[in-house]
């Protein structure tokens, strides 16, 4: 009986050895998942750390020297861990845009080796390498934003705009998908400017459905207006904006005289033409020249595409590169105003108007440039 009982205790005691090496063990195991992304914050000033995704009941800070971890990334918020104490962290959200200049962009592979930077302007942070690929996200000052792979993972950093332009852009393609007629255009400034390219150039190929369906609308409503609402108002969001902010500065229409208006009123519709919708009872007077406005990102263009002198489309402008800008439109080519797909194009500069070298009856009459 003795010697069963000292065999039990042997094997009680070896479990609770392995169940101890276990428990320490764990202690210092991280569960498997998505490579670890590590940065600083974008600024120097502190940035305040929320206990939820509301951003609202105040949980502690991160300081401008600390590395954090980021955990989940959305339009509004992060999940980040940030440093508390010596070999201590804390997990808790922020606002997104206090690490990054957006959420996505276009993935380049890199044709030559360059250093990163904390923050633009800030102390050396690493390097790229050679063939790495690299997500180029938004700009601030002459820095450029990026997420690139370092061993076990990422980073977000910024490095020179000049290094991004020469070692990435140059004589390359990017990875994201786009219409093979045109060239690459350069990725805007600004955080809601770099969220319109990315959702445009992510959406093409889409089909009108969807965005009659977010609008409210039936699959007989033409939805070019409704496309570039989309973009404008979703980009916005991403960026963190209010849904009043949002509706101030981009409404939802679903008709090109209707927003040229309300744009007009508010003395941000720049007009190449004077027309009149004979359907809307809207009526426009020239106000501007071709030369007077440059357009920006953004923006939104009233097109004729019959050569009657009044605008039956609309566009919205996702790169402008000196005489030439791009646009993404919804309800072009064959089909339904529910079947049509979102396309882009590139329009040149006249003496009188913008147009397409592909199809030059499309005239743009005018742009407006939303308060983003």
């Amino acid at each position: 009986m003795k010697k069963f009982m000292r065999e039990n205790l042997k094997f009680i005691c070896f479990a609770l050895i392995i169940l101890a090496g276990s428990f320490i063990a764990g202690t210092n195991t991280k569960k498997a998942g998505a490579a670890t992304r590590k940065c600083y914050t974008i600024n120097t000033s502190n940035t305040r750390v929320y206990s939820n995704t509301a951003l609202t009941r105040g949980y502690g800070w991160i300081y401008a020297t600390d590395e954090i971890k980021v955990i989940t990334v959305t339009g509004k918020y992060s999940k980040v861990t940030y440093p508390i104490a010596k070999n201590r962290t804390k997990t808790g959200y922020i606002a997104t845009n206090r690490i990054l200049t957006a959420t996505g962009g276009s993935t380049y592979k890199s044709n030559g080796r360059f250093n990163t930077y904390r923050r633009n302007g800030g102390k050396y942070y690493g390097y790229v390498a050679k063939n790495d690929n690299v997500m180029i996200l938004g700009t601030k000052g002459n820095y450029t934003q990026i997420k690139y792979p370092v061993s076990g993972g990422y980073k977000y950093a910024f490095a020179l705009s000049s290094d991004v332009e020469n070692n990435l852009k140059s004589k390359q393609q990017s990875t994201v998908s786009q219409n093979p007629q045109i060239q690459q255009p350069s990725a805007p400034n600004g955080n809601v400017q770099q969220n319109i390219y990315n959702l445009a150039v992510a959406s093409v190929g889409t089909a009108g459905r969807f965005y009659q369906k977010w609008y409210g609308a039936s699959y007989l409503t033409p939805y070019c207006v409704i496309y570039a609402d989309y973009i404008a108002r979703t980009a916005m969001a991403n960026a963190g904006y209010s849904n009043s902010k949002i509706n101030s500065i981009v409404p939802k229409y679903a008709s090109t005289s209707l927003w040229a208006k309300d744009y007009n009123a508010l003395g941000r519709y720049h007009s190449f033409a004077s027309w009149y919708n004979s359907g809307t009872g809207v009526s426009m007077n020239k106000n501007s020249t071709v030369n007077d406005y440059t357009p920006n990102v953004g923006d939104f263009a009233a097109i004729d595409n019959d050569e009657d002198i009044t605008p039956d489309h609309t566009g919205i402008v996702i790169a402008v590169n000196g005489n030439s800008l791009t646009m993404a439109e919804g309800n072009t080519g064959i089909g339904t105003n529910a079947t049509r797909k979102v396309k882009i194009y590139t329009y040149y500069k006249s003496s009188s108007y913008w147009y397409r070298s592909d199809f030059k009856r499309a005239h743009i009459m005018g742009f407006a440039n939303p308060a983003y």
